[in-house]
């Protein structure tokens, strides 16, 4: 429990684990204790792993082409184990671009363009919201795209650029450890 002055405050929680929901309310009373207010309404959330910075992917093999959104931390790599993203080049017809493909059982879905990465707080709930796992999906900068990993987790990427000469891209990931949570919204303050 924290008690603060009455007037525009905010508080902040340290010492919360990932992938646990937790739920916090707000009770106000007078000194001495003998008046206390309704509670407030009940704020839920679940602290979610978040890059610690970006990522680079490189197309082509032997290059750090893979992602494991779960891994902690997140970085590329040269080997398929483990990997839910795989990035390549990929050409539907109007030259090659760089591409997304979820790998061992993982779906991605395009949510599109975003000024802020935090404007997307959960991810489509279920397989059913994503095209099939083999589907390769154009990657552009600026854009998130929603993860359901093959073991019912959820992640988000967000494009921050693309590496010009190798259909490569840099990314931002944040990743629920919470199986079948799809709440991917910013972690509370100082967790």
């Amino acid at each position: 429990m924290t008690t603060v002055e009455a007037g525009s405050f905010s508080v902040v929680v340290d010492n919360l684990a990932n992938g646990v929901t937790y739920s916090f309310l707000v009770v106000a009373y007078t000194d001495d204790g003998s008046t206390l207010s309704r509670p407030s309404n009940i704020v839920t959330d679940t602290p979610r792993q978040e890059s610690p910075g970006t990522i680079t992917l490189i197309n082509g093999t032997g290059n750090p082409r893979y992602l494991d959104v779960a891994a902690d931390p997140q970085v590329a790599s040269t080997v398929s184990t483990g990997a839910d993203i795989l990035c390549q080049s990929f050409n539907a017809g109007a030259g090659d671009r760089a591409g997304m493909v979820g790998q061992n059982g993982a779906r991605v879905q395009d949510l599109g363009y975003v000024s802020n990465w935090d404007e997307i707080d959960g991810a489509p709930l279920g397989s059913g919201s994503y095209p099939d796992a083999s589907y390769s999906v154009e990657v552009l900068p600026g854009h998130v795209y929603a993860v359901f990993t093959g073991d019912n987790h959820y992640a988000k990427i967000l494009v921050i650029s693309l590496n010009g000469t190798n259909f490569g891209y840099t990314v931002r990931v944040a990743y629920q450890p919470q199986a079948g949570n799809t709440e991917l919204a910013p972690e509370l303050p100082g967790s």
